[in-house]
């Protein structure tokens, strides 16, 4: 029976922080208070829809609480997004209503980007086969679509219900003259050497990667104060490590002429394997068709040796029983956690070339750039990377184990890399869209390149520091979680979002725009005529307006044409 994850008071605290960052964000109670209640509203039904889904397909413990610590960030950021984009539409001058409808298509299409990138990152864990995997993506993305839906309908009927009460935001040209302004200008200065220092600097946090090992929870990995963790150390003090974690040998004897003889050979070649220390006799089925054979390793199951001994198994079985026609497999909770982190592990470079291909494809059509597509990929695997490397250098090699409350470094959990890689792809993307939008909004408006990435990189900055900071604090808050899988996820998305944010979208792609000038926007012509032009940035719903207003203009003169000539008729 599985123990249940038990709440962390930093889960709580980091709540707090990002409702504290909402408030000195907006300068507004009001709207933190809303955008803290979309997300909190969001994580609601996302429980209720996990609890009827938890009676059909059968989750693990962790899933419900992956999908808390994902709806919660990404509920908190998309409304974020809807909110501060409305403020700045009210700074414009027009009505709440169109206010409103402004911000849904301009943010509301970014918060869509991102939501199906994840989305769709998450849901393909469902390709891998493996339930437990499957399970937590389900969850995840069932959070991650109530977010979506939640920013797009509560959050606009809410700004309704507030009408009035929600003021214009007056701050983006104090903004622009503020750290973020100086920041920019600073990147301006020297952009090549902000490049080289951040690529050097995401590089040497990548490092640790190298010796990355995964694996899945065991007994031995749960924290001390586990009743689960207790026993295993009662064993491996009464008898070796390798009790926690025997191989079942399965023995298919079908085939064999003299099944007890092929069984009693593998047992012995078994037993003068280097690492196994006790070989239990063979139990067979009713008509002698199967075998079972239990091996004891000298080793626990998270340990190296370990997987080197499943290896010899499976290497030395057939040849021991080349002339009986007994057919051989290793099977049990080691095993199957050896083959599923391999598994995995092959699979995550097919993983990145995909996600990575997506994103070149989708920002092209975006941005209708190829240069800006490549930075944004080439950002993301750097993020990645540094984000899984200072999660080996903490969790496997133990740095700063006692700062995080590591209590048993060992290995990653499988499923972190695929997972991160998933969740980050798609909140590097929303910053991504977020600040490019307003840099391409400038140049579309005519400025030169420079100043389109000053004033775009002002105009979205304050947001994006904002949402990176809530992501940071609630991911952070479940980075001292006592659940295995649960810290290791938290750690690795804050550190994730805290180098995506900070280092990669406000600093190396502001730099790497600005080292190409006008040749960012670049895009060839036969490109130009095939790809579909789509409007993040609402210039249509501008043009729409604007006819519109030209029409009713048109209109008042031929009244007031038609009133003079009527008086001067009479």
């Amino acid at each position: 029976r599985e123990e249940p994850i038990p709440t962390s008071p930093l889960e709580l605290i980091g709540l707090v922080i990002a409702l504290v960052i909402l408030t000195a964000t907006f300068r507004a109670v009001l709207v933190a208070g809303v955008n803290m209640l979309t997300a909190i509203v969001g994580v609601g039904v996302v429980t209720f829809v996990i609890m009827v889904t938890s009676s059909v397909v059968e989750l693990h413990l962790t899933a419900p609480v992956l999908a808390t610590m994902i709806g919660l960030a990404v509920g908190i950021d998309y409304a974020l997004l809807i909110l501060s984009r409305y403020r700045a539409e009210l700074a414009g001058g027009p009505t709440r209503a169109e206010a409103a409808g402004r911000s849904v298509a301009t943010a509301g299409s970014a918060v869509v980007v991102a939501g199906a990138t994840v989305l769709i990152a998450l849901a393909s864990l469902a390709v891998v086969g493996i339930p437990f995997l499957s399970g937590m993506g389900l969850a995840a993305s069932i959070a991650v679509a109530v977010a979506v839906l939640v920013a797009l309908t509560l959050v606009p009927a809410l700004l309704g219900i507030a009408d009035g009460r929600i003021s214009p935001n007056v701050l983006p040209d104090a903004t622009s003259r503020g750290r973020d302004g100086r920041w920019i200008r600073f990147v301006h200065r020297f952009p090549v050497a902000v490049i080289v220092v951040c690529v050097g600097l995401l590089g040497l946090l990548a490092v640790p990667i190298g010796s990355m090992a995964t694996g899945l929870p065991n007994d031995e990995t749960t924290p001390p104060s586990f009743g689960r963790h207790r026993a295993a150390d009662i064993l491996t003090s009464g008898f070796v490590a390798g009790v926690n974690g025997p191989l079942i040998v399965c023995v298919d004897l079908d085939q064999a002429a003299d099944p007890v003889h092929a069984s009693s050979r593998i047992a012995q070649r078994l037993q003068t394997l280097p690492g196994v220390v006790a070989v239990l006799p063979p139990q067979f089925d009713a008509g002698n068709d199967l075998s079972i054979i239990t091996v004891i390793p000298a080793t626990g199951p998270s340990s190296r040796a370990t997987r080197d001994l499943v290896d010899r198994i499976r290497g030395t079985a057939p040849e021991a029983l080349a002339d009986s026609g007994a057919r051989v497999s290793v099977t049990g909770d080691v095993a199957l956690a050896i083959d599923t982190s391999r598994k995995l592990g092959d699979s995550l470079p097919i993983y990145l070339s995909i996600v990575v291909a997506l994103t070149l494809v989708l920002l092209t059509v975006f941005f209708r750039s190829i240069f800006v597509p490549l930075i944004a990929a080439a950002g993301f695997l750097l993020t990645v990377g540094a984000a899984l490397g200072c999660a080996t250098a903490v969790i496997q090699w133990g740095w700063l184990a006692a700062v995080f409350s590591v209590d048993q470094p060992g290995p990653l959990i499988c499923v972190l890399p695929i997972l991160v890689t998933g969740v980050l792809y798609g909140l590097a993307m929303d910053y991504q869209v977020f600040l490019t939008t307003r840099i391409s909004e400038e140049r579309r408006g005519g400025a030169a390149p420079a100043p389109a990435v000053t004033s775009g990189y002002s105009r979205s900055a304050r947001v994006i520091v904002a949402a990176a900071a809530i992501m940071v604090a609630v991911f952070g808050g479940f980075a001292w979680s006592q659940d295995q899988i649960v810290q290791a996820l938290g750690f690795t998305l804050a550190v994730g979002v805290l180098i995506d944010a900070f280092v990669v979208r406000l600093t190396l792609v502001p730099a790497a725009i600005l080292v190409l000038g006008r040749s960012a926007w670049w895009l060839p012509n036969r490109l130009t005529r095939l790809l579909p032009e789509l409007d993040l940035e609402g210039s249509h719903f501008d043009h729409r307006a604007a006819t519109a207003a030209h029409f009713v203009h048109v209109a008042e003169v031929e009244q007031k044409v038609s009133r003079k000539s009527g008086s001067s008729d009479s």
